[in-house]
């Protein structure tokens, strides 16, 4: 028995947000030239206003192109719709499901989408079920702080879905899996306010506490690289996998440079990698399954190439997906 990705999609907003219009909106003095060569973003899609996650959600469900749908869906995102309910529960909903299956949200920040796919692939696996969604959706635009330069240019917006099967007899589909959480001493990427720990108020709004902050990028950028590097290294030895062997890398588009990073220190050359961080900016846990939709849609994937999907995101979480493609 294997669980097959049978299809993947995605959806974006329709609203293209330019280095030129961010730069001007906030009177800045800086180029977008600058940006686009420092970055590597030249545009990223923001939601329209009263677009939620679910929305996109549904959106890059509906590109599957699936006449019925029967099982569970995960849902992966950092952005949700509201605190409470789920935004899966609210997806759901909205997709028309009227089922019993399980809807529930996965949080591992920009991994999440391959925690999902991971919580999919077991729950098919021990059930028995035909089929599942995973869907990753995120609207980070409504959690960047306008004024702050390292966030503002760096997130968009956008969602990815992916339909799962069982099969008995398949010698394509997921191969193997990965996740971790890797132990830290700091907290370097996260949202202050609004959980728990520190509730909302008029103080805490004055503040920005609503909004990503990054406190420490250069150590987010190397603890990054060593941590994604090490452990694709590790896993491909450990299975005796020789990086050759890799058709496909689509890594989580954290930014231009440390995708060009991860895929040199790996020998993965440019032709065997996907990049959109230059269109769609870092899309937070969308960003992995966006990459390999557009790749698929433009023909790029032949049935039995071996695909390896990477992302480590705040937290520390990290997750691999090894899959031969259908």
């Amino acid at each position: 028995m294997r669980v097959v990705l049978k299809r993947v999609a995605f959806a974006v907003p329709d609203r293209v947000v330019t280095n030129d219009e961010l730069i001007a909106a906030r009177g800045l003095k800086m180029k977008a030239s600058w940006i686009a060569k420092h970055l590597g973003a030249v545009e990223r899609r923001w939601a329209a206003e009263g677009e939620a996650a679910s929305d996109l959600g549904v959106r890059a469900v509906r590109a599957l192109g699936l006449e019925r749908f029967q099982g569970a869906l995960f849902v992966s995102t950092v952005s949700p719709d509201h605190l409470t309910p789920s935004t899966a529960s609210i997806l759901k909903r909205k997709l028309g499901l009227t089922d019993a299956f399980p809807a529930l949200d996965v949080s591992a920040a920009c991994a999440g989408a391959l925690f999902a796919l991971e919580q999919a692939r077991f729950r098919l696996e021990c059930t028995g079920e035909a089929e599942a969604l995973v869907v990753a959706t995120e609207v980070r635009s409504r959690f960047v702080n306008p004024d702050d330069r390292r966030t503002v240019f760096l997130f968009g917006d956008g969602a990815c879905a992916f339909h799962l099967t069982r099969e008995e007899r398949s010698d394509v589909g997921l191969e193997w899996t990965v996740t971790r959480t890797v132990a830290s001493a700091s907290v370097d990427i996260l949202v202050p306010g609004g959980g728990s720990a520190a509730p909302l108020d008029a103080q805490a709004l004055a503040r920005g506490d609503q909004f990503i902050r990054m406190l420490d990028g250069p150590n987010i950028v190397e603890l990054t690289l060593t941590t994604l590097v090490d452990a694709v290294k590790g896993e491909l030895s450990a299975r005796a996998i020789p990086v050759e062997r890799i058709d496909h890398l689509f890594l989580h588009q954290g930014n231009a440079a440390i995708c060009e990073a991860v895929a040199g220190r790996l020998g993965i050359p440019p032709e065997r990698t996907w990049s959109n961080f230059g269109r769609f900016g870092n899309t937070s846990s969308a960003s992995v399954g966006l990459c390999l939709a557009e790749a698929a849609a433009a023909g790029k994937l032949s049935r039995g190439q071996r695909v390896l999907l990477v992302a480590m995101g705040a937290g520390n979480h990290l997750g691999m997906v090894c899959l031969t493609w259908a």
